[in-house]
């Protein structure tokens, strides 16, 4: 990345990108985004003629089309990864990772642009200025230029406040957890290794490229074809959804409390030099000295305790174990794929729904595009549920029907044929991630 767009993005403010979003609360009323009469809406190849021509970008509307499609890259990332689950439910992992890759590049466009960047097509700006947007020098294509961003974001400080303050296991800000013993540093420091790690299918290394390029250019069958077991997909799908469960304390309430487990683990082994296992006695003293403070009572403070100390649900989140694994693996890789974006998509949606809740806009204001969304994604019929939350009573369902369907059949007996034939709701239902958008992202 150019010397020069890495000091653009650095000095990014991130007042111009919310004083650019309250421009749209008119259009919002309209039930639009942007303008009707904003060029790159309809036409975003107008922007490479533009500057192809020698013409002056639009940058009122392109700055507002960068800030707006913040949230939409993250709902169409959504749409991919729902996608993926159902080609990784149909035994077809190629078709699973392909998308999961594109899930996960969506999630970092919404990230970005959450932060001001706009990821073109060799053509990229940033959001500078209120309603003003500048081109970068870099010039290279989508994929690249979106892991580079992504890189070199993830480096500033910025981009680990941002983590610790849209994680809220308990209910509580992964900040407010670790205020009591110094602060949340340390964790913005993992979270920045976390953002790489989520993210690294979209880098140019060629073992990383080559397994992409595989699922979607490569014939299957040579050397010899890629096959997962029914009862495998059945058991990530399932692991990948319950961990996406949204509570009144948090939209992704599950996955959030494994990430500050992992946190604590980090920043104990970041301060001691030793992990849990090596100093048990002095990890059981820092746990407490993050969670007493809290206040929480006796009852939810020996509970999380119990969490941390991986009494209560001692096993690590299948989702997270797998994001540390290579896309290349024909064991995992989908899965591996798969698990990066799920991470992304909810670090993106959180990114989202905090932009658009600083400036004052409410989910009624963003009703035309949920209410929309779910009809179109055949979610509900006319009208949407009474409340976000309600879109995860179908999921819950499904799930309770998958687990029945395990237990009635060995992990021999539970082929493909059976899962399409006997869960055939379920096939939809968990293929249907855009409501995770709805309820991860709406403000």
């Amino acid at each position: 990345m150019h010397r020069s767009d890495r000091n653009i993005i650095k000095g990014l403010d991130h007042r111009n990108v919310e004083a650019t979003l309250v421009g749209l609360k008119t259009f919002m009323s309209d039930s639009h985004w942007v303008s009707l009469s904003n060029p790159y809406a309809t036409d975003i190849q107008k922007l490479r003629r533009d500057i192809k021509s020698g013409n002056a970008p639009h940058q009122k509307e392109l700055a507002q089309y960068i800030v707006a499609s913040c949230l939409l890259h993250c709902s169409d990332g959504w749409s991919y990864l729902g996608r993926s689950i159902s080609a990784l439910l149909r035994g077809d992992p190629h078709i699973a990772r392909h998308l999961a890759y594109y899930a996960e590049l969506r999630a970092t466009k919404s990230l970005l642009a959450s932060q001001g960047l706009g990821v073109f097509n060799h053509h990229h700006f940033a959001v500078t200025g209120v309603n003003s947007a500048v081109q970068l020098s870099d010039s290279t294509g989508t994929h690249d230029f979106a892991w580079a961003s992504l890189d070199y974001w993830s480096s500033l400080a910025g981009s680990g406040a941002l983590f610790t303050e849209l994680v809220r296991p308990f209910g509580i800000n992964l900040s407010q957890w670790f205020a009591s013993v110094g602060g949340s540093a340390k964790v913005a420091n993992q979270a920045q290794s976390w953002f790489r790690q989520w993210g690294m299918d979209l880098k140019s290394f060629p073992a990383d490229r080559d397994a992409r390029n595989a699922s979607s250019y490569q014939p299957d069958g040579l050397p010899e074809p890629w096959q997962i077991k029914a009862s495998d997909a059945l058991a990530f799908v399932t692991e990948l959804w319950r961990s996406l469960e949204p509570s009144a304390n948090s939209r992704f309430d599950i996955i959030d409390n494994h990430i500050f487990r992992a946190a604590v683990e980090a920043y104990f082994k970041g301060v001691n030099g030793k992990s849990r296992i090596q100093k048990p006695a002095e990890f059981d003293r820092f746990i407490r000295s993050v969670v007493v403070p809290q206040n929480l009572g006796p009852v939810a403070e020996k509970e999380i305790i119990r969490f941390l100390k991986w009494q209560e649900l001692p096993t690590e989140s299948l989702i997270l174990s797998r994001s540390r694994e290579l896309s290349k693996s024909n064991d995992n890789g989908a899965e591996a794929v798969m698990s990066r974006a799920t991470l992304l998509l909810r670090t993106a949606s959180g990114a989202a729904s905090n932009l658009f809740r600083a400036v004052g806009i409410t989910e009624a204001q963003v009703a035309f595009w949920s209410n929309n969304l779910g009809r179109s994604r055949g979610l509900w019929e006319s009208a949407a549920p009474a409340t976000l939350s309600d879109l995860w009573a179908d999921i819950s369902l499904q799930l309770d029907e998958v687990e029945s369907f395990q237990t009635k059949y060995t992990k021999s007996k539970q082929t493909f044929y059976r899962v399409g034939a006997e869960l055939h709701e379920a096939l939809v239902d968990l293929g249907s991630c855009e409501r995770a958008a709805i309820w991860g992202a709406s403000p």
